[in-house]
């Protein structure tokens, strides 16, 4: 359960940081 729990908050975090990542790309 830990392990799948892990899993999902990286992957949120990584959806996350491709969304800021798309916009910084979207303002310079």
């Amino acid at each position: 359960a830990a392990k799948r729990f892990e899993f999902e908050r990286a992957a949120k975090m990584r959806d996350t940081v491709k969304e800021l990542r798309s916009k910084e790309f979207l303002f310079t």
